[in-house]
């Protein structure tokens, strides 16, 4: 999902706004997190039929930390969307709004994990 998002971006293919490309490369972040600390263990797991105790309390803490930040990103880039068509000449993000939706995926996640 988040390959073709980025390269959907990086040869100009869909035509998109500030906010909606610092989304989706937040997307892009978050689905690589969590790939390598979900997907990368269980798999080292399940090949080698050796749990990793040592790491077993920070996966289970982190496990969907990146799933409700990603989930926060789609709802993020939703919400620009149906901005854009509300108010449709007003293509500037500044970068405090960057800043702010960046923030509030890091908050989500962190949520979870508190």
């Amino acid at each position: 999902y988040s390959v073709v998002l980025h390269g959907a971006i990086k040869h100009h293919a869909v035509r998109l706004d500030k906010m909606s490309v610092w989304i989706i490369k937040n997307i892009c972040v978050t689905d690589i997190l969590r790939a390598l600390f979900n997907i990368l263990p269980t798999a080292i797991t399940l090949l080698t039929d050796y749990p990793w105790p040592t790491l077993c309390p920070f996966l289970l803490a982190v496990k969907y930390c990146f799933i409700d930040a990603n989930s926060f990103y789609l709802i993020a880039l939703v919400a620009n969307k149906l901005y854009q068509c509300v108010v449709p000449l007003s293509g500037q993000c500044t970068a405090r709004q960057r800043v702010l939706v960046t923030l509030g995926g890091v908050g989500t996640s962190c949520l979870y994990a508190c």
